[in-house]
């Protein structure tokens, strides 16, 4: 009878300390899940900090934009001084009569205090040896006799289209002339206009630019420049 209440005893002690063990490692289990879960209240705070952040955006890169390119200008070169001439006032305009300036390279003015320029008087430029180019402008009508006699230097000259007449001996010994284009609205060129006395010849030019079918043209040829000529 004793052993058989010493068995059953043992018996039950065994069952309560398993029991317990269950309900320990049941609370161990419990902890451990309590100690890494993340309460809702505090997950949702760390959300809306989240949210709260601002936000860095990319900046976009500026747009390229075409540099302006600026076309040079040919800028217009200024005409000599009205200081560097003598001149008479007509009905028809200004007509040069001397030029006491000291300039290599001149560009008559196309007009004076108003009033246009339209002739280039007798010797005007004569003896002028130091003068390399002149620039006639195209307001001017005639060129007078002797214009521009002895200028030894002269190597170019620009006649506009408005030029009618070629006086006498108005290049006379320009013997470094190489090139000369006349224009198609003149109608006379004088005697000797272009003559040489250093050989008693015509100056030699190495062409004559002329249009065809102009008086120009056939002066050139009755002076023998019929193989000089070139047309433009």
């Amino acid at each position: 009878m004793k052993k058989k209440v010493m068995i059953a005893v043992f018996a039950l002690a065994v069952c309560i300390m398993a029991g317990g063990c269950t309900n320990v490692v049941k609370g161990l289990t419990s902890k451990d899940s309590t100690a890494v879960s993340v309460e809702p209240g505090v997950e949702n705070a760390e959300k809306t900090a989240q949210n709260d952040e601002p936000k860095v955006q990319d900046t976009p890169a500026p747009a390229a934009t075409d540099t302006p390119t600026h076309t040079p200008t040919n800028t217009p070169i200024p005409a000599s001084p009205a200081s560097d001439f003598e001149y008479s006032v007509t009905d028809d305009g200004i007509t040069i009569t001397r030029y006491i300036g000291s300039d290599t390279e001149v560009i008559i003015p196309e007009e004076i205090d108003g009033v246009k320029v339209t002739s280039i008087g007798i010797r005007v430029f004569s003896n002028c040896r130091s003068l390399t180019s002149i620039t006639i402008p195209d307001s001017v009508t005639s060129i007078g006799d002797e214009a521009f006699r002895m200028c030894y230097s002269l190597t170019s000259i620009t006649i506009p289209d408005s030029v009618t007449s070629i006086g006498d001996r108005a290049f006379f010994d320009c013997s470094h002339l190489t090139s000369i284009t006349i224009p198609d609205s003149v109608t006379y060129i004088g005697y000797n206009a272009f003559y040489n006395s250093w050989d008693g010849s015509n100056i030699k030019f190495e062409n004559i630019k002329v249009k065809k079918g102009s008086y120009a043209e056939s002066w050139a040829k009755d002076n023998g420049y019929e193989s000089k000529i070139v047309y433009y």
